[in-house]
C-alpha cells in the first residue's frame, strides 16, 4: 500500500503549488532581467541628466511671475565648440540673463564631460540644466544616408542636428510646461545689453515667433521640399495657409536666433507636417535644414502679424554681424541672399 501511495499521481493541490512556484520563478527572472537592462542603460550620464530634469521641474514648480521660458543651446564637447559656447554664455549673462534670470538648458551628446559641466557652472551666473540627447538615424529610412550631400560637406551628424531643431527637440521633457523658448547656437553672440525682457515682450504683444533676419538656402539644399510641402497642403486639406504663397521658395529665418512660443511646434498642424517631412527622408538624403523647414511651418501656421523681427538686438553668428547694413531685411516677404554657414 505504501508503494502504491508513493506511485500515486500528485493531487490537485500539489499541482497548483507547483504551478504557483513555476510562475513565481518566471516572474522573478523577468524582474531581475528588466532591472539588469535598466541598470545597463542608466549610465552616469543618463542618471545625471535625469537628476537635472528633476531639478528643472522643481524650478518650474516655484516659478516667479513672468513667462515660463528657457534659453536653449545644443552643444558638442570638443574643445573648440565648448570654448565658443563658454564665450556665448558669458555674453548672454552680461547682456541679458544677468538681469532677467531665465534658465539655460544645454542639450548635449555623451562627449561632454562632468568636468566641463562643473567648470561652466563656475563661470556663469545663469542657472544651467544639462540634458543628454542621443542621435540615431531613424529606422524608417529605407536607404542609408550618404556621407555627403549635394547641399554641403556636412556629415550625418549635422543632419541629426537639423532634425533635432526642426522637430524632435519639442519631444524633450523640459518643453512640457513652457510657454516660450529662445534658441541660440554655441557660437551665438549677444553684443549689446538688451534692456527689456524679450519673453515678457512677446507675451504682452501676443507675438508667436521672433527672429533676427531672413535669408535663403541654396537650391541644392531644398531639393523637393517645396513640392512635398505643396502636396501636403493639398492632401491634408489645410484651407488657410497663413502666408505660404507669399513666402519665397528658398526663404528661411536665420534661426540660430529664435524666440518662439512652444505651442506652435507642439500643435497638431505642425507635428503632422514635420512628421510628413521627416518620413520622406529629405533631412538625411538632401540635408533639408531646420531653418527652411520651420520657415515653411511659420508661413503655414503663424499669422504674419504674430511675427516680430528683433532688429534692435546686436547679434553676431559666424561671419554675420546682424548690425551690418548690408545684411538682409527683416521684411517677411522680401527675397534675400544666401546665408553662409
Amino acid at each position: 500500500m505504501n508503494k502504491m501511495a508513493l506511485m500515486r499521481s500528485p493531487s490537485r493541490t500539489q499541482l497548483r503549488l507547483i504551478l504557483i512556484i513555476m510562475l513565481g520563478l518566471a516572474f522573478i527572472t523577468l524582474v531581475i532581467s528588466n532591472i539588469g537592462r535598466r541598470l545597463f542603460k542608466e549610465t552616469p550620464a543618463v542618471l545625471f541628466s535625469s537628476s537635472e530634469l528633476s531639478r528643472f521641474k522643481e524650478t518650474l514648480a516655484k516659478w516667479p511671475n513672468k513667462p515660463k521660458a528657457v534659453i536653449y543651446f545644443l552643444v558638442q564637447g570638443n574643445p573648440n565648440s565648448w570654448a565658443k559656447f563658454g564665450k556665448s554664455l558669458k555674453l548672454l549673462d552680461a547682456n541679458f540673463n544677468g538681469v532677467y534670470r531665465y534658465p539655460v538648458v544645454v542639450f548635449h551628446e555623451t562627449g561632454v564631460t562632468f568636468q566641463q559641466m562643473n567648470d561652466l557652472r563656475r563661470e556663469t551666473s545663469s542657472d544651467v540644466y544639462f540634458q543628454l540627447v542621443v542621435f540615431n538615424v531613424p529606422q524608417f529610412l529605407t536607404e542609408t544616408p550618404p556621407n555627403r550631400t549635394a547641399c554641403s560637406k556636412h556629415g550625418v551628424g549635422y543632419r541629426h542636428m537639423c532634425r533635432f531643431h526642426a522637430g524632435t527637440v519639442y519631444d524633450q521633457p523640459v518643453f512640457n510646461d513652457l510657454e516660450f523658448y529662445w534658441r541660440l547656437d554655441d557660437d551665438s553672440q549677444i553684443l549689446r545689453p538688451i534692456n527689456y525682457d524679450v519673453f515678457s515682450f512677446m507675451k504682452i504683444k501676443n507675438l508667436w515667433y521672433g527672429y533676427i533676419l531672413i535669408t535663403h538656402e541654396p537650391q541644392q539644399c531644398v531639393t523637393g521640399l517645396w513640392e512635398l510641402t505643396e502636396d501636403y497642403l493639398h492632401s491634408s486639406k489645410i484651407q488657410t495657409p497663413q502666408s505660404f504663397y507669399k513666402w519665397k521658395k528658398r526663404n528661411m529665418f536665420y534661426n540660430n536666433f529664435e524666440i518662439s512660443r512652444v505651442d506652435i511646434w507642439k500643435n497638431d498642424n505642425y507635428v503632422r507636417y514635420f512628421d510628413h517631412v521627416d518620413k520622406s527622408g529629405g533631412i538625411y538624403y538632401h540635408r533639408w535644414g531646420d531653418a527652411v523647414i520651420k520657415g515653411l511651418g511659420v508661413a503655414m501656421f503663424v499669422p504674419t502679424e504674430k511675427t516680430h523681427c528683433f532688429d534692435d538686438i546686436k547679434y553676431k553668428h559666424g561671419f554675420w554681424d546682424v548690425s551690418m547694413r548690408s545684411l538682409p531685411s527683416c521684411n517677411i516677404n522680401i527675397p534675400h541672399r544666401r546665408t553662409r554657414h
